[in-house]
């Protein structure tokens, strides 16, 4: 089996290494093509050519009472999908080829279908089984990179044998698809059709083609818009480290790059909500930058508004601890605060320590910090978030701020320890 294979057929220690690289790699492309479609509250979905089940897990945020079967060839994908969404109720995995799926007739409102079309047997007749198995009404989704097409890219990766979106979509509507939609981004594209026919789930809130679709895209772009207004700091910093122009051109790209990342995690709780808000414009801002001017660059921009966020915030709290008695009081408060602020509705595991009188101490064993920002490629931004607490508790007046690890360093636990000097 030769290296390239990986690509269609993961296999053995190569295509486990693989399963982890096409996942970053596609990462763009799958946040790109989740905000091509949408998925009903609840839904059977089946994601086709399933990989290391990453999307699975971003479907089943974006589709909280429906079911996610994922199918593939490679017995080392099915093992990958399996791990990484261990403990999912509602999620299948099955190892089985697009040539013939172990369904019955009409079983799914939403079939997709993620860089993987390109690797089928005979994708014209494959696209037929796929017909077979959606719902009347229900839709199928291809998304993929076609790459640059100076490359010869089968030439490269024998197993591979692209198509063009028009290709695609004639390949759509020979098997019954209609209602053809054809959308491209620089190499991406997306072609979605629907089978004709209603069912009551797709009118109740159809997936992929339906009338409401661009009126939802267009709330949770305003949305973006509105977080992206709020993180003028970021913007001062964006400014200072490359030119006005080109400042403007990334915010721009930012926003898009954000409406992408809540279009792909949809409905969140409140609570984990209050430290997204924090988390998606940073990840958005990094991402967007790190792609054309580099990691450096990108990185500064991120810390120096968190550096700045905590100078503005630090002196205030300082003045606060220097009343008498206020140091004291500040250390009870860090027990209701921090049960408030980092509990598990706001998607912290702590462990909380018995109290003591002037201290506290806590572990925050998971966060929303470390989890999104790895979900979305960039882990290296939670070490910024962790300092933050250094930069703000570590020099206050009559209080010793104390900490071994954090999550952002590679440690198991971000550990507080609080006292009254």
């Amino acid at each position: 089996m030769a290296f390239t294979d990986n690509f269609g057929y993961p296999k053995g220690l190569l295509g486990r290494i693989m399963l982890v690289s096409m996942d970053k790699e596609h990462l763009p492309m799958a946040e790109w093509g989740f905000t091509q479609f949408e998925m009903p509250q609840k839904a059977d979905i089946l994601d086709i050519g399933c990989g290391g089940g990453y999307n699975i897990k971003r479907m089943l945020n974006r589709c909280p009472e429906g079911k996610v079967i994922g199918l593939d060839i490679s017995e080392e994908s099915v093992k990958k999908a399996k791990a990484v969404n261990k403990g999912e109720e509602r999620v299948e995995i099955l190892r089985a080829s697009v040539e013939k799926m172990p369904f019955g007739d009409d079983q799914f409102d939403l079939v997709t279908a993620f860089e993987t079309v390109f690797f089928w047997p005979d994708a014209e007749s494959n696209i037929q089984e796929v017909f077979r198995v959606t719902k009347p009404g229900g839709c199928f989704a291809v998304i993929n990179n076609y790459g640059d097409p100076k490359i010869d890219w089968e030439k490269k990766i024998p197993c591979m044998k692209r198509f063009t979106a028009e290709r695609i979509g004639e390949f759509l509507e020979k098997a019954g698809f209609e209602r053809l939609k054809i959308s491209k981004k620089e190499n991406l594209f997306c072609v979605i059709g629907q089978k004709p026919g209603k069912t009551a789930e797709v009118n109740r809130k159809p997936a992929g083609l339906h009338p409401s679709g661009q009126k939802k895209q267009d709330c949770v772009m305003k949305t973006a818009e509105q977080l992206m207004k709020k993180k003028g700091f970021l913007k001062a910093k964006l400014d200072k480290a490359i030119s006005k122009d080109q400042s403007n051109l990334m915010w721009r790209a930012s926003t898009e790059k954000l409406q992408a990342i809540l279009n792909q995690y949809g409905e969140l709780p409140a609570g984990v909500r209050s430290h997204t808000d924090s988390i998606f414009p940073a990840a958005a801002v990094y991402l967007t930058v790190k792609e054309r001017f580099g990691s450096e660059i990108a990185y500064k921009v991120i810390e120096e508004a968190a550096v700045n966020i905590c100078a503005a915030v630090q002196p205030k709290l300082e003045k606060f601890v220097r009343v008498p008695g206020m140091a004291s009081l500040f250390v009870k408060l860090w027990d209701p605060m921090t049960k408030k602020k980092f509990s598990a509705a706001c998607g912290f595991q702590n462990v909380f320590y018995p109290k003591k009188k002037g201290e506290y101490k806590m572990d925050i064993i998971a966060c929303p910090y470390f989890r999104f920002f790895t979900e979305l490629g960039c882990p290296e931004l939670t070490k910024i978030y962790c300092e933050n607490d250094e930069r703000i508790y570590g020099n206050l007046p009559g209080l010793k701020f104390e900490r071994t690890g954090t999550l952002g360093k590679g440690a198991a636990r971000c550990d507080f320890y609080i006292r009254k000097l």
